[in-house]
């Protein structure tokens, strides 16, 4: 990405997917617990790992927003939303 934003490339998105989960079981590959086995996911709202990578790659080659979908709704997040967003520090 660096060197195609670096040709001329612009990066318009970052397309992310969080789909929904119905069948979690404790210990499968999402580290479902018993705490969290009913939390199907679907979030539109982009994690805190999500933003830490956004804002980093806005920095490393300019990206200009990003797109997060759940199979049924989509939202989609600028540059600058990034900034309003909670991430790690």
């Amino acid at each position: 990405m660096t060197a195609d934003a670096a040709n001329g490339f612009a990066p318009v998105a970052h397309l992310h997917n969080h789909p929904f989960m119905f069948d979690r079981k404790p210990g499968d590959r999402m580290y479902t617990t018993e705490d969290s086995v009913n939390e199907i996911g679907g979030a539109l709202a982009p994690s805190l790992t999500d933003v830490h990578a956004y804002r980093n790659m806005r920095e490393g080659f300019g990206l200009k927003g990003a797109w997060l979908t759940n199979g049924l709704d989509s939202i989609r997040y600028t540059s600058e939303d990034f900034d309003r967003l909670s991430a790690w520090d």
